[in-house]
């Protein structure tokens, strides 16, 4: 199927998106995130992305990717963030990311 260009824009059929998921990732060098993940060419592309600086919980991630924050969390906004391949020790799917907003 050739390309559909708008304005310099390049689209896919949505059967060829990919999709996205919130998830809580854990990173080398010791960083924990949470966002909407996708990938983008090679890279794992995150938006509305939260790195959780601490988790405020008695019972660990599980708890924050079942529950969402707790009042003791402590979240930082990062906005957008691109991350290598290879960069992701592990990922854990976020039940209900409304809880994050």
């Amino acid at each position: 199927m050739p390309d559909i260009v708008i304005d310099g824009t390049i689209y896919v059929p949505k059967t060829e998106a990919t999709a996205t998921e919130a998830k809580i990732l854990i990173l080398d060098r010791r960083w924990v995130i949470a966002g909407l993940v996708s990938s983008d060419g090679g890279q794992t592309l995150i938006t509305t992305c939260k790195q959780i600086e601490y988790w405020g919980t008695t019972k660990g991630l599980g708890e924050l990717a079942l529950g969402g924050p707790t009042s003791k969390t402590l979240l930082r906004d990062l906005g957008t963030v691109r991350i290598p391949a290879g960069s992701e020790i592990a990922a854990i799917d976020i039940v209900d990311w409304s809880s994050w907003l």
